[in-house]
């Protein structure tokens, strides 16, 4: 049966993205549905009635496939329940369980809000099975936001899936367990730390799939399946237990080794993997493992990647978060007022030139096209806010569009003057040598800046604290602009957006390495002939020639074996 339109169930503004209401697809909710009977069967003694929960229940396609996996697993007896928001959604599961001769207990209303019936039926489980709503904190609203993060210690940027993914550690019973799907995100961002720190606690890890582009579901979102076992709580702080199967699923330009039908069936190769519809996945097994510390990250752990960072982590002197800051650029929250490439014959004073990610380039960026008018100077080392009195077509232009500027009202509840930058940074930081590069890109755009441009938000960049060498800015653009940091990253923090593009900014790149200064000498001798080659587009051969020689130089300073040339 079709979902029930997202609209009736969710209402405006879109129901999809205000509520997270995208239904899990019937291929996925197999697959997850499977993965969950296979896990209980083979752990778990047999019991005359096995009870299952959905607390996003939807048109029941989770329950639905739950049922039918368990039934041909041998397991007679199942009980199945759940919570629905929308009664469409719930009269359309309720007829689909019932002709498949399942039928559903299934409360009406929020499962965040559900009562004692709901906690109850949760309780009760065996098994529970979830796609929970994924819903960003800008969205949700601050005030729902904040008390969905004070009712289940949460902190940061919250989602609608860490809400539910706390209630249900806080209401399942010892013994049960969880197949959940959600945003991937929580396995390598800062802000998913309490819901990684929540498993640790209340959960053992059985298996988890990085589910990266496959494009299994339907929202932006990209995302994660875990099964889990749910334990009493032990102290706080320690890494995942159990030795957890990791998979990781996202695509890529190498040659194929295996084929598969479609992407759920890749799940089971390893290696590169080809789609009839033309997509190579790389897949990789192995298992879960947790940088240390509090909150460290989540990664696979393959016996390959393993060897290969404990011999970078060997040849490291320091790290780029160490020499320098790295920080993103300013954020205006009125870009079309303060942003613009056409200033026009007579442009208002406090112009800078702005690097964005249009001008980004691996050694060398384009000029940039675009200026910002950025109000913000230091005075007495402090940053203030350049009076407008001084500077009358700055005023004039920015007086033409005071009821936008004065609308943002976090502003004003922050006590700040309406024409400022919400993030303006440091304004004296821009004229030291920088490296700058961009947020989201297939691979590194890394470039040094002397000329003193502001940064915008879509990029980061990195300034040496005082005192230390300049040649570590051109060390550093070497070590991120080689092929090593890709290789890096993804053995590290392993986190990628689509069609294999990867975030480039602050938690990840300040731990990226620097090899020992006796070995760096070569290496910065030829990161900046690569800047000079790279902006003469003449000599594009003469620089892939000296690309090619940074790559083995870094990875000589590591260690590492030698690369063969690009492909």
């Amino acid at each position: 049966m079709a979902a029930p339109d997202a609209r009736a169930r969710y209402g405006a503004p879109t129901a999809t993205k205000a509520q997270g209401a995208t239904y899990t697809p019937p291929a996925l909710a197999r697959f997850m549905a499977e993965a969950l009977a296979d896990a209980f069967v083979a752990t778990q003694a047999p019991r005359a009635v096995v009870r299952c929960f959905d607390p996003a229940a939807g048109d029941g396609a989770l329950l639905a496939a739950l049922h039918a996996a368990l039934r041909l697993r041998g397991v007679q007896g199942v009980a199945l329940a759940g919570c629905e928001l929308n009664p469409e959604a719930a009269r359309a599961a309720e007829a689909r369980l019932g002709a498949a001769g399942a039928p559903l207990t299934l409360q009406i209303g929020d499962f965040l809000d559900g009562g004692p019936a709901v906690a109850a039926a949760l309780a009760e489980a065996d098994l529970v099975i979830a796609n929970p709503p994924y819903v960003r904190a800008q969205v949700l609203g601050s005030e729902r936001a904040q008390r969905l993060a004070q009712a289940h210690g949460l902190k940061g940027r919250i989602d609608l899936y860490q809400a539910f993914l706390a209630e249900l550690a806080a209401g399942m019973r010892r013994g049960a367990g969880l197949c959940v799907l959600t945003s991937n995100r929580f396995l390598t961002t800062r802000g998913g730390a309490a819901s990684r720190a929540l498993i640790c606690d209340r959960f053992q890890v059985e298996s988890l799939w990085d589910l990266g582009d496959t494009r299994l579901f339907g929202a932006a979102v990209l995302p994660a399946l875990s099964v889990l076992w749910r334990l009493d709580a032990p102290a706080p702080g320690g890494p995942p237990r159990g030795a957890a199967a990791m998979v990781s699923a996202y695509t890529t330009q190498a040659p194929a080794t295996a084929t598969a039908g479609d992407a759920l069936e890749a799940l089971a190769s390893a290696g590169v993997v080809a789609l009839p519809d033309g997509r190579r996945f790389d897949l990789r097994r192995g298992r879960l493992v947790a940088e240390p510390g509090p909150g460290g990250l989540w990664r696979i752990d393959e016996a390959e990647g393993a060897a290969w960072l404990a011999a970078v982590e060997a040849a490291t002197w320091r790290r780029f978060g160490e020499v320098g800051e790295v920080k993103v650029g300013i954020k205006t929250t009125a870009d079309a007022v303060f942003i613009r490439e056409d200033w026009g014959p007579t442009p208002p004073e406090l112009l800078r030139p702005l690097w964005t990610h249009a001008a980004a380039r691996r050694w060398a960026a384009s000029p940039p096209r675009t200026a910002v008018l950025y109000p913000h100077e230091n005075s007495g080392g402090r940053r203030v806010v350049v009076p407008l009195d001084a500077h009358p077509r700055a005023r004039a232009y920015l007086d033409g569009h005071r009821p936008r500027l004065e609308g943002r009202a976090y502003l004003r509840e922050a006590k700040r003057h309406w024409y400022e930058l919400w993030v303006p940074q440091d304004p004296e930081g821009w004229a030291a040598p920088k490296l700058v590069f961009r947020d989201i890109a297939e691979g590194p755009e890394f470039w040094l800046d002397e000329s003193g441009a502001v940064v915008n938000g879509d990029c980061y960049w990195l300034r040496l604290h005082p005192g230390e060498d300049p040649d570590l800015l051109w060390l550093a653009m070497a070590v991120a602009n080689a092929r090593f940091s890709e290789v890096f990253y993804d053995r590290r923090f392993h986190n990628k957006l689509y069609a294999g593009r990867r975030r480039w900014i602050s938690q990840y790149v300040k731990e990226f390495p620097l090899p020992r200064p006796e070995r760096s000498g070569p290496i910065v001798a030829a990161a900046k002939a690569a800047a000079n080659l790279a902006a003469d587009p003449s000599r594009i051969s003469a620089l892939h020639a000296i690309e090619h020689e940074i790559d083995q130089l870094v990875a000589q300073a590591f260690d590492l074996p030698p690369l063969p040339p690009p492909g």
